[in-house]
This record gives structure tokens, sequence and C-alpha cells, in this order.
């Protein structure tokens, strides 16, 4: 199993449960993020870009969570869908450009 989704007690991250909420999912992957924003701030411009793709993804999320926050509950379950594909396609994003970054480093380490 991946050391990435376990916590320090050795369980697993809320990521990976079902008792997570949209909310706790979206503040741990921007901590993630800004994490990985710190660690890189050397990155090349196509590392860069990718980042800046990663954050507007993020910022995208986030609206559509506070949009689906303030809306009637009978829209729910309408705009529910929705956030949950932006909350898959950002975590899809940052596992991306994680692995990319890692298989950069261990180029650089050959």
């Amino acid at each position: 199993m991946n050391e990435d989704i376990k916590d320090e007690k050795g369980e697993l991250s809320c990521e990976e449960s079902s008792s997570c909420t949209m909310e706790e999912k979206l503040s741990k992957l921007g901590a993630k993020i800004d994490e990985f924003a710190a660690k890189s701030a050397e990155m090349k411009e196509e590392a860069k870009a990718k980042l800046e793709d990663l954050n507007e993804k993020r910022q995208s999320a986030m609206k559509r969570f506070d949009e689906l926050k303030s809306s009637a509950p009978e829209a729910w379950a309408e705009l529910k869908g929705g956030i949950d594909k932006s909350i898959a396609d950002l975590q899809q994003a940052f596992d991306d450009i994680r692995e990319a970054s890692a298989k950069a480093k261990d180029k650089l380490a050959s």
C-alpha cells in the first residue's frame, strides 16, 4: 500500500476512507498542494505550469463546493456529482504532478 495514504499512526488517511467529508478532502488536498509547492520552489518552467494548472483545479473545486454549500437541499444530489468529479480530478492532477516530480528527481539522481 502506498505510504502517502497513511498518517503518522499508520492509519488510512481521510482520502482513503468513507468517513471523510468533502470539505475535509478539499482541505487535506489543499494542504498537500501547498506542501508540494513549498518543496518545489526550484521547479523548471514545465513543472511550474503544471502546478499552476493544479492550483486552478483546486480553486475550481473549492468554488463548486462553496456553490454546493449554499445551494438548496434539493439541488444537493444534482450538484454533488460535479463536486465529486472536481475532487477526483484534483486528486488525479496532484498524483500526476507528484509522480512526474519523483521521476524527474530519480533521473537527476542517476
